[in-house]
């Protein structure tokens, strides 16, 4: 999937990529660096990580607020910003504003 979308994207574009970590009894499955990796290996460039509060934990019937009263923390999950070559640079409306204005004043 990570690839198909590297492919698809244009030069500047941004792929935002929601994974958490599982486990399987003791056993933990590191998706999170195995994904980040494979997203580097193929070209993509890591710009960010954003955090999101889980409010069902996938496989249970405890919410949030469950989870909270229990041992006081949040549940959180990476989402990745990984951009295809250079990251497009937002300029503000007010600058090119001023900047084409300037130019038609000859």
């Amino acid at each position: 999937m990570i690839k198909n979308v590297y492919d698809w994207l244009g030069d500047g574009g941004v792929f935002f990529l929601n994974v958490a970590d599982t486990r399987n009894g003791k056993e933990r499955y590191s998706i999170q660096e195995d994904s980040l990796s494979i997203a580097k290996s193929i070209g993509f460039n890591h710009s960010d990580t954003y955090y999101m509060v889980q409010t069902v934990i996938a496989g249970t019937n405890t919410d949030r607020q469950q989870l909270m009263e229990s041992n006081g923390k949040s549940k959180f999950e990476p989402i990745f910003k990984l951009t295809k070559g250079v990251e497009p640079v937002i300029i503000d409306k007010d600058i090119i504003d001023i900047f084409f204005s300037e130019r038609v004043r000859v």
